[in-house]
């Protein structure tokens, strides 16, 4: 018996995937969409550092290294760095849980606001 991907790609099936998930990924997924719901920025440029550290205040156990993170950044989102350091505004997270601002450099990422909401949906359905 054959069956076709959307009669087997059920919500149920789905929201188990991601229940058994990586959960760094998830808790990143949560960090962003925290961050984008709190800013009216529509994308983010952010080096695995900087991302790292926001997950250490926003969550109290940390097993992971900002290897764990640059993976996820690379491999199972498909993100490329920028070829060269350049100037970009990081966010960080002060321990208030507001994020604020400062100046850097670095080849960071890009991550898009659209993105992370389309993520953070199929997370919760």
């Amino acid at each position: 018996m054959w069956f076709t991907e959307s009669q087997i790609r059920t919500k149920a099936l789905q929201k188990l995937v991601w229940k058994n998930n990586n959960k760094l990924e998830s808790k990143i997924i949560e960090l962003l969409y925290e961050f984008f719901e709190s800013t009216e920025d529509s994308k983010l440029h952010c080096i695995p550092q900087d991302i790292f550290n926001m997950l250490g205040k926003m969550f109290s156990k940390q097993y992971w290294t900002v290897d764990d993170v640059r993976k996820i950044l690379k491999e199972n989102w498909k993100l490329e760095p920028q070829s060269n350091s350049l100037a970009y505004i990081k966010y960080d997270l002060d321990y208030g849980g507001n994020f604020y601002q400062q100046n850097k450099t670095g080849r960071y990422f890009t991550i898009e606001r659209n993105f992370i909401l389309k993520k953070f949906d199929e997370m919760m359905n």
